[in-house]
């Protein structure tokens, strides 16, 4: 038997187990709600990223779907007032060899080029496309104040780095390609009008004799006026940089020790465009002129189309954000379906 010495020895080891075991059940039970509280954070975390990442979507989809219908109506009229440009700049563009020689073509163009009333109507379709050009840059301008706080979080909730600066690019794009242009009507009036002045000129007519008798012949003096206006443009070397030679140019063909006086390259230039005018060779630089101009429509109706496609995409990815798609191949996936510089509309 235990004697009560022995006996208060084993109660007080007893009690010390006891203690000890209640301490560590305490401190298992902090330890678990702290998991479980750390656990119930993580949820409510993701459970509030998610519901942002949702609200984001619905309000980014509504943007996107109201923008996507307004540049759609936009889009819509530049595509009109572009193909009515094409199809009357087709008139002053020789077709295809197969369809018609050069002899051919210069017969046609002297008809053309010398109808005021199929001019007067080209370049008012020429400034009607300008005014909706420049109207679509301010457009674009204008609704990147709504469009881009939408990609902007968007793109900050998905990774999507790179949104926001496509869409940013594009107004000053369509920018670039109405100052380029605003100079395709100009330069195409004063080369007809040129066109229509030199026709009437004696054959033999030399630059000099030109210059000499443009005082008694007011038609020698306006035609050399319109070739100094025309080569002391330096805008118009877009349209006519097989034409009208530079600095570099000069020194390069000629071996020039030093470069031309401003005045002195200016007489070069028009003493040239006059030898091609005087050579017959008008229609054609006329012909190329139309084709450059019309490839900046292409391009800056291109510019409009990639918007909108880009938009689309973006509508297309939020409203399939389960599916687990990237942005680069939706955009890649309807620059496909839509075309993107193939097709007009």
């Amino acid at each position: 038997m235990l004697t009560n010495e022995l006996w208060d020895k084993f109660q007080i080891g007893i009690d010390v187990f006891t203690a000890i075991s209640i301490i560590f059940a305490a401190a298992q039970y902090i330890r678990n709600s702290r998991k479980e509280a750390e656990k119930l954070r993580e949820e409510r975390a993701k459970e509030t990223e998610k519901q942002r990442a949702e609200r984001i979507a619905e309000s980014g989809a509504k943007v996107l779907s109201d923008e996507i219908r307004s540049l759609s109506e936009y889009f819509t009229k530049i595509v009109r007032e572009s193909k009515d440009v094409e199809k009357l700049s087709q008139r002053f563009i020789q077709q295809h060899y197969l369809k018609e020689t050069d002899e051919e073509f210069y017969l046609r163009s002297e008809k053309m080029l010398i109808d005021t009333d199929l001019h007067s109507r080209y370049s008012k379709e020429l400034e009607e496309f300008r005014i909706i050009l420049l109207g679509g840059f301010a457009y674009l301008s204008q609704r990147n104040y709504v469009i881009l706080p939408v990609l902007d979080a968007i793109s900050k909730a998905n990774d999507l780095s790179g949104l926001v600066e496509k869409v940013k690019a594009v107004p000053s794009a369509v920018n670039e390609k109405y100052n380029q242009f605003i100079d395709f009507p100009d330069v195409w009036s004063k080369l007809v009008e040129l066109y229509q002045l030199t026709r009437n000129l004696p054959a033999d007519l030399s630059f000099e004799h030109l210059i000499e008798q443009r005082q008694e012949k007011p038609e020698y003096e306006q035609t050399l006026q319109l070739l100094i206006k025309i080569s002391r443009d330096d805008d118009y070397l877009v349209y006519l940089s097989n034409v009208l030679y530079t600095q570099d140019d000069l020194k390069e063909n000629l071996q020039l020790e030093q470069d031309l006086t401003q005045t002195d390259l200016r007489l070069f230039n028009a003493q040239h465009l006059y030898q091609l005018c005087m050579d017959n060779k008008l229609p054609g630089i006329i012909h190329n002129v139309n084709v450059r101009g019309c490839k900046l429509i292409d391009s800056a109706r291109d510019e409009f189309k990639g918007m909108l496609i880009l938009l689309s995409a973006c509508y297309s990815y939020i409203l399939n954000a389960d599916e687990h798609i990237s942005l680069d191949s939706e955009i890649s996936r309807y620059e496909e379906i839509f075309k993107l510089g193939e097709e007009i509309s």
